[in-house]
């Protein structure tokens, strides 16, 4: 027996009741993939002009660190001990405060030994560099220098190459540590 439809509705049967909700379901469908896809290429942006910025941050810190470890290798290996005053004054504006006071007893020992008539003049030519680790507070600067030596009329040539730890400080990268390296590794 067959129903009859109540009045004011259409008969309905089941290919018409399907055909309204199929069609609805694509819209939502493809409503949700679009902000689905808006939250993700939003996200990746912004973590993409992050990453972005930090690389260039720690770029821009290995050259300075980079400079910053040229500048004191050549202040520090062009000495003469008849002018260790301005040799301290040119290299002590590179350093930590930690590491001032340490390289002040170096200079110290230098005075000392020219104190007993031994003359020491060095002079350093930079021919390269290389930060080793880096980030951006802290780095490890591996320069190569052609240097010559001179003790008491002695000369010493070769090519020297120093590790330079450096850490920034109030925007300044400044020279916390450095090392004579050789092939093997550090040097004493």
């Amino acid at each position: 027996m067959r129903r009859r439809p109540r009045k004011g509705t259409s008969p309905t049967t089941p290919e018409t009741d399907r055909g309204p909700r199929v069609a609805r379901w694509p819209w939502i469908l493809a409503f949700g993939v679009v902000a689905v896809a808006l939250v993700v290429g939003a996200t990746v942006a912004v973590l993409s002009f992050r990453t972005v910025s930090q690389v260039e941050e720690i770029a821009a810190g290995r050259e300075a660190s980079s400079q910053v470890a040229t500048q004191f290798v050549r202040r520090a290996n062009n000495f003469s001990s008849d002018r260790s005053q301005a040799y301290e004054a040119s290299v002590v504006p590179l350093l930590t405060t930690s590491y001032a006071q340490e390289w002040r007893g170096r200079v110290a020992e230098l005075e000392a030994y020219q104190q007993e008539d031994a003359v020491v003049t060095s002079e350093a030519q930079v021919t390269g560099t290389a930060v080793v680790t880096g980030d951006a507070d802290s780095a490890t600067v591996l320069v190569v220098a052609d240097t010559s030596v001179e003790v008491v009329g002695s000369p010493l040539l070769g090519a020297l190459r120093w590790e330079v730890d450096l850490f920034e400080v109030d925007g300044e990268w400044r020279v916390n540590d450095y090392r004579r390296v050789g092939p093997g590794g550090v040097v004493s």
